[in-house]
């Protein structure tokens, strides 16, 4: 490993220690709420991964505490961050609840939710949520909701990586303009397509069938002859 990794590697573990740190605070007052949304992301990206338990337990010791300080939180991951039911977004602190206008724009577009979807789902009128996402932040009701898609969404392209894994299949999706039941189809073009990035797996819209699928041009150019 060269120095320069092992640099950004250790700047990345310290962020995550200090990370570690502020949550640890704001879940048993040790000190004030330092827990912003950063962290909280940082986190929850961590465990996202396969080799949280290792990643979170190394960053635990780029903190800066004294042994037992180390040993206390590696004791709060084994026991708190492992819990299913834990939403590290929860603990936010109260001045950074709300996503920035330019944060929820991002986060709509990468989720593929449109604003009229958002719209319909919010009760409020499409302008409203136009308005969000260019000049105010987005309510803290409304910025929980959001994240919880968010997570929803990851927990689909897990599920899914799972099940192509197992099958060897493809990844089926609806076309823009039909209508599923729960989500845009652009919602669900946006799983397959981090499906196929984990899988390397196909990707075909739900009506396809296996003929005209072929490389090549709509229609013959003429005769060879």
């Amino acid at each position: 490993m060269s120095t320069q990794h092992q640099s950004l590697r250790q700047q990345a573990l310290i962020r995550l220690g200090r990370a570690l740190t502020h949550l640890y605070g704001a879940m048993y007052g040790t000190g004030d709420n330092c827990f912003g949304r950063e962290d909280a992301m940082l986190i929850q990206t961590t465990l996202n991964r396969d080799d949280r338990a290792d990643l979170l337990k190394e960053a635990a010791g780029h903190t800066g505490r004294d042994e037992h300080g180390v040993e206390e939180l590696t004791l709060f991951i084994d026991e708190d961050l492992h819990d299913e039911r834990l939403d590290v977004f929860e603990w936010v602190r109260d001045d950074e609840a709300c996503l920035t206008a330019a944060e929820f724009h991002c986060l709509r577009q990468q989720l593929g939710l449109t604003a009229r979807w958002l719209a319909e789902r919010w009760d409020v009128t499409e302008r409203s949520v136009q308005r969000w996402e260019t000049s105010r932040r987005l309510p803290a009701d409304l910025t929980e909701d959001l994240l919880s898609l968010r997570e929803r969404q990851l927990r689909e392209i897990e599920h899914e990586s799972e099940e192509v894994m197992r099958t060897m299949g493809g990844v089926m999706v609806p076309r823009k303009h039909t209508l599923p039941a729960e989500y845009p189809a652009e919602w669900w073009q946006t799983i397959a397509w981090h499906v196929h990035e984990r899988t390397g797996a196909t990707i075909l819209y739900d009506d396809d069938t296996d003929e005209g699928l072929d490389a090549g041009p709509d229609e013959a150019d003429g005769d060879d002859e």
